[in-house]
């Protein structure tokens, strides 16, 4: 069965998740560099193929009240790009509040530990986090 992939773009990481095969629930993937966008496009093309995915959410970036912001353009670009080079659907999916509440739950996770710090934290985790946040959202409202 076929999945979703959801990028949360960022013009120098993008952090990804992923469906499960029943598309129910959104578990975090993966951060990559987006420092070269034919290198970037070659990962997702990949990504689409290794994990049979027909669908790709891209978090759309807005302020608080629904109105484009600079981020958004460059959104469009990547996805306009994208919908170029792969051939999934692509949705933009409102993004607003993903990043924040992904830093709240990474925090509290932090708090439960007390351990040293673990592999993946950090900038690269909560880019992960955002992707699953918008992607269970995505997911939530389509069930």
């Amino acid at each position: 069965m076929s999945r979703i992939l959801a990028i949360d773009y960022g013009a120098s990481r993008i952090g990804m998740a992923l469906s499960d095969s029943l598309k129910m629930f959104a578990v975090p993937y993966k951060t990559i560099s987006n420092e070269n966008i034919e290198q970037t496009i070659s990962i997702i093309s990949n990504i689409t193929v290794e994990h049979d995915i027909d669908t790709v959410i891209v978090g759309y970036p807005t302020f608080y009240d629904g109105t484009p912001s600079d981020q958004t353009k460059q959104v469009l670009r990547f996805i306009k790009t994208l919908e170029r080079r792969i051939a999934v659907t692509i949705i933009p999916y409102d993004e607003r509040y993903s990043s924040k509440e992904a830093q709240d739950i990474i925090k509290s996770k932090r708090r439960r530990k007390t351990s040293l710090r673990h592999k993946g934290s950090g900038k690269s985790e909560v880019d992960r986090v955002a992707a699953s946040i918008i992607l269970q959202n995505y997911l939530d409202s389509t069930n």
